[in-house]
């Protein structure tokens, strides 16, 4: 794991020009080995597949950086008996441990704690990521 890692850091800094990540990862790679639902990796690198549900497009920010330009609810956006669907779904895949939220702004949507507690009901871990 750990030299594959260091691949993935040496390909980057090639990418990106990064010339002091041989100090990075003397000071901080081993640190950064164990993160959320039981994977091993740094960041992305290593990290298990799992799902992201953009729930929401809106936003009450409006970020230069972002993608995401707020206003009203899109016409693809689930409604909560759909999103349960959505999660019952992929509950049943067992590859998949967590899932992670995501919008715009998760927080707007009224709905959010019920999904995330029914997501929670079905053994699948959550995480709600602001973009």
């Amino acid at each position: 794991m750990v030299a594959r890692q260091l691949a993935s850091i040496v390909f980057f800094s090639n990418l990106t020009g990064w010339r002091r990540w041989g100090s990075w990862f003397v000071k901080h790679s081993f640190k950064s080995l164990p993160v959320a639902a039981g994977a091993i990796g740094m960041g992305c690198i290593g990290f298990p597949n799992h799902p992201v549900y953009e729930i929401t497009n809106r936003c009450n920010l409006a970020c230069i950086h972002c993608h995401t330009s707020g206003g009203d609810i899109k016409d693809n956006e689930l409604d909560t008996k759909e999103a349960k669907k959505l999660i019952d779904g992929l509950a049943k895949i067992k590859e998949f441990r967590m899932l992670v939220f995501t919008g715009g702004e998760p927080l707007v949507r009224e709905d959010l704690f019920e999904i995330l507690r029914y997501s929670k009901s079905k053994g699948v871990l959550t995480y709600v990521k602001k973009k």
